[in-house]
């Protein structure tokens, strides 16, 4: 079966006190069984999220980041951003229904620098400590192939902005961990 999904693009006039939507986009294609999950690694100074989305196909169900059967073959898009409190939480894009329709686990790695776990978790990746930023998201990509679910010929790492800046950092730290690296928009001259 399809799931459908309707993406409404609306705004809210204050004044008026209404909503008014401006469009409605039907995506399609999408099978019904979508598994979103969330894992989480312990390192020795954070607990690090990493927040997953896979398509499903019959029969299967899933609680961990990937499908119930581990597949070091499993293509990963790891996305990352990690600064200025910003939460990286799962959020439905029909972008990125191409790449699970095609077998990705699309996941998100809430590492420090970001605001997903507090004032403290974003004050543990700035300045200073902006390196945990760079070594939470290896280890997210470590625990991902450790665990079985890809492996490093398969990772495609992903950030923007900010989240270039980590893409700079992890591709210059740790190369033989990713496949591609997309570094979109980055903000890499303070690297």
């Amino acid at each position: 079966g399809v799931l459908l999904l309707d993406i409404v693009i609306s705004y809210y006039d204050i004044p008026k006190k209404d909503e008014i939507i401006q469009r409605i986009q039907m995506v399609q294609g999408i099978a019904q069984q979508r598994q979103d999950t969330e894992d989480q690694l312990k390192k020795a100074d954070a607990q690090v999220k990493i927040a997953s989305s896979q398509q499903g196909g019959e029969g299967k169900s899933s609680s961990s980041p990937a499908s119930s059967e581990k597949n070091s073959q499993n293509p990963v898009w790891l996305y990352g951003y990690g600064a200025y409190v910003i939460d990286a939480d799962p959020q439905f894009s029909s972008m990125r229904l191409s790449l699970l329709e095609r077998g990705f686990i699309y996941a998100i790695a809430q590492v420090r620098g970001g605001g997903d776990m507090g004032r403290e978790w974003y004050e543990d990746g700035k300045f200073l400590k902006k390196k945990n930023t760079f070594t939470d998201y290896i280890s997210c990509v470590e625990h991902l192939i450790r665990e079985g679910y890809t492996s490093a010929s398969r990772v495609v790492a992903y950030g923007g902005s900010a989240g270039g800046l980590l893409m700079g950092a992890v591709a210059n730290m740790r190369p033989d961990l990713f496949s591609t690296v997309i570094a979109n928009v980055p903000f890499v001259d303070s690297l």
